[in-house]
């Protein structure tokens, strides 16, 4: 278990945690979820470096918005190959949905939506094509 937070770089990150759900960086959601604190941040490459992971097979992400900033990340995505799914959320009024989508779809991914019960959240289903 690592204590942090996963990112677009390896720093510090202010984080708006409300000790439960629907937590994550103070520049996606604001500081209107509760106690604002810092964190270490990871990318995905830098995560599996400190590991030493020399295969990734599948990443659940949901990440309360993060999905939109922590894919642009071509080495990670060329070396392991992972497949994922991604629960999709609003940002700025927007799902984030499209912009995975065209990230991922860089590195040779497909993707489909899935929907969940419940919600109007959708997952996105990804593998390497």
């Amino acid at each position: 278990i690592e204590y942090g937070a996963v990112w677009s770089s390896d720093g510090i990150l202010e984080f708006s945690s409300e000790g439960n759900m629907g937590s994550s960086a103070t520049s996606i959601v604001g500081g209107r979820r509760g106690q604002v604190t810092q964190v270490p941040s990871f990318t995905l490459s830098s995560l599996a470096g400190r590991h030493k992971l020399d295969h990734i097979e599948f990443i659940k992400c949901d990440i309360e918005g993060a999905e939109a900033v922590i894919f642009d990340q071509p080495e990670f995505f060329a070396r392991y190959r992972p497949r994922m799914i991604v629960e999709i959320h609003r940002v700025g009024g927007q799902l984030t949905t499209e912009g995975c989508q065209r990230t991922l779809k860089q590195y040779g991914y497909a993707c489909r939506e899935v929907n969940q019960a419940g919600t109007d959240l959708p997952l996105l289903e990804c593998e390497p094509a």
